[in-house]
């Protein structure tokens, strides 16, 4: 019962007192452009674009097939796969397998102009090329969104090497930078990049959801062409829709299917629940719980506006009421009396520095909170 009332004492208190939360942080970005909108200012993939909603798509895919994805390291040295262009640096490990033993077979370096797409710079480029006339696969059915694509630089003379080790040139003089690698096809990404998309929608717009099969129609397209391009307030792979991604693509969420858990979150002692993903629970005991609520800034720690804590072995542990200073031996427990109230304290302070300065039980802070953040409020609505 006597933790209870303190875990209620500083529930209680941090909701009252707490301020008003930090802008900038993942559910308050400012997305002010569309992404079919984009094409119309011109350039490349816009940095708004391959940092936002293309990383959250990618994140997204990396949490539906994990490891399907693999990073590889742009530079300029033999064997290696090298890119002025800002890209993912992401292809099916295949892939870079059988692109790097091509380099590494002419001691040089290969350059590529584009590796994997998501679905939504896929879609960038199909708006591109409805507009100018160039060739550019409908969202759903390129093989850059597989992963097993590339566009090279300097393709003439890549050609006839990555034709003998087994590369294919699909489409021929009308796109000669494309090649494409078909060792494994399993899972199709170009169906998985889509699916991603269709979850990230319906996470953040539960009023409107869509199917989530993996097929471009008309319905994903809508939503496509309404997303912003800097992407969506609850991003990939967060499936609690805490803010905070999952562990399993290197986010910081350690129970991705618990919106209390996450770093940062208030941590309860002794309850086998790792709240802020410390690693551990917090070890409890009843003097942990006190200093708790210092640590919460719900009580002052100065030596002089507190009584001494009491000894973990002189506590009393009994199922009497808390209210009751009389042990079944006869010794008295520790009292905690409220102190006068701090007539320096002013009308929005919410009552936190009164309490900061007094002597009170657990019962005493529930009751003195309710009445002091009550009247707060009652003063602020006639003001």
């Amino acid at each position: 019962m006597r933790k209870a009332l303190l875990y209620m004492a500083a529930i209680s208190t941090l909701t009252c007192c707490a301020e008003d939360p930090p802008t900038g942080g993942v559910r308050d970005r400012q997305q002010p452009v569309l992404i079919e909108d984009l094409p119309r200012l011109g350039g490349d993939y816009p940095p708004s674009l391959i940092d936002g909603l293309s990383k959250q798509l990618i994140d997204e895919v990396n949490c539906i097939q994990p490891g399907v994805l693999a990073p590889f390291v742009s530079a300029q040295a033999p064997g290696k796969l090298y890119t002025t262009s800002r890209i993912p640096l992401l292809l099916r490990p295949e892939v870079i397998d059988a692109a790097e033993a091509v380099a590494a077979l002419q001691n040089d370096w290969m350059t590529i102009t584009s590796g994997y797409r998501d679905v939504g710079m896929q879609y960038y480029d199909w708006l591109w090329g409805q507009r100018l006339g160039f060739m550019a696969a409908r969202p759903g059915s390129s093989r850059h969104q597989a992963g097993q694509a590339i566009d090279v630089r300097y393709h003439d003379h890549w050609r006839p090497h990555l034709l003998a080790y087994g590369w294919l040139w699909p489409f021929g003089d009308d796109d000669k930078p494309h090649f494409e690698w078909r060792e494994n096809n399993e899972p199709d990404l170009m169906v998985e990049s889509v699916r991603a998309f269709q979850r990230l929608w319906n996470r953040n717009h539960p009023d409107d959801p869509i199917p989530e099969d993996g097929n471009w129609g008309a319905a994903t397209e809508a939503r496509m062409a309404r997303t912003h391009a800097e992407g969506f307030p609850l991003g990939g792979c967060d499936l609690d829709g805490d803010g905070y991604a999952s562990t399993r693509i290197g986010g910081p969420d350690c129970d991705d299917d618990d919106p209390t858990v996450h770093p940062g979150a208030i941590e309860i002692c002794g309850d086998g629940i790792d709240q802020n993903c410390s690693g551990a629970d917090l070890p409890c005991s009843e003097e942990d719980l006190w200093a708790d609520l210092i640590d919460h800034d719900i009580l002052d720690p100065s030596p002089d506006t507190h009584a001494p804590l009491p000894d973990t072995d002189d506590l009393d542990h009994s199922a009497e009421p808390f209210d009751n200073p009389a042990r079944a031996d006869g010794s008295a427990k520790p009292i905690w009396a409220p102190a006068p109230p701090d007539a320096s304290v002013g009308d929005g302070a919410c009552a936190c520095a009164i309490l900061s300065r007094s002597r009170a039980t657990p019962l005493g802070i529930i009751l003195w909170l309710s009445l002091s953040c009550g009247a707060f409020a009652w003063r602020r609505q006639r003001t």
